[in-house]
C-alpha cells in the first residue's frame, strides 16, 4: 500500500522521511529527490557498490625499461576510482644509466583496455632535482601506464606521480 511514514526529531521535523509514492527515503529531506536524499553530511565506514566506487592500495609492476638500471623500485600506492575513470598515485625510486631519454611502464590497478596514448595521462616529479618532470601516457598494446623523462642526473632519485586513466 501507498503509506508513508516520517520519524520527527527534536529539532528536525524530517529526520526520516519515506515517500512511499516514488519509493524514496529522506534523511533531513521532506521531498526526497532521488532513492536515498540526505540533506547534510553522514559518516560510513565502507562503500559497496556495483557503480564504479572503489578504492585500495596497490603495488605496480615495472616494465619495459629504457635507459634504467635494475634498481626502479616501485612503492605501494594509492587508487581510486570513480565511475569509469581511475586515479592513481605513488612514489618509485629511479636510476638512469646515462642521460637522456629514460622510461618505464608499469601496470594498472583496475585492469582497462587502452585504446591510445591520451586515454592515461599524468606526471611524476623529483624534488631532488631542480626542474625534473616526467610524462605519463598509456601504452595501448600493454594497456599499461609509461613513465618517461629526459634524464639529467643518473643518480638514484625519489619520485612521486599521479595519473588518471578511463576504464575501457
Amino acid at each position: 500500500s501507498d503509506r508513508d511514514f516520517r520519524v520527527e526529531g527534536d529539532t528536525d521535523a524530517d529526520l526520516l522521511h519515506t515517500d512511499a509514492s516514488t519509493n524514496r527515503v529522506g534523511i533531513g529531506v521532506a521531498a526526497p529527490g532521488s532513492k536515498l536524499d540526505v540533506a547534510g553530511s553522514f559518516q560510513c565506514d565502507s562503500i559497496t557498490s556495483d557503480t564504479g566506487l572503489a578504492h585500495g592500495v596497490f603495488t605496480p609492476t615495472r616494465s619495459a625499461e629504457a635507459n634504467m638500471d635494475a634498481n626502479v623500485t616501485m612503492s605501494e600506492g594509492q587508487y581510486m576510482r570513480v565511475g569509469n575513470t581511475v586515479t592513481m598515485t605513488g612514489r618509485f625510486t629511479a636510476d638512469p644509466t646515462a642521460p637522456g631519454a629514460a622510461s618505464f611502464e608499469i601496470t594498472l590497478p583496475i585492469s582497462s583496455n587502452l585504446g591510445a596514448a591520451e586515454d592515461a595521462a599524468g606526471v611524476a616529479f623529483s624534488g631532488a632535482i631542480a626542474g625534473q618532470g616526467a610524462a605519463i601516457y598509456g601504452v595501448a598494446p600493454n594497456d599499461t601506464a609509461k613513465i618517461e623523462w629526459i634524464a639529467v642526473d643518473v643518480t638514484s632519485q625519489l619520485w612521486s606521480y599521479t595519473f588518471s586513466y578511463q576504464i575501457l
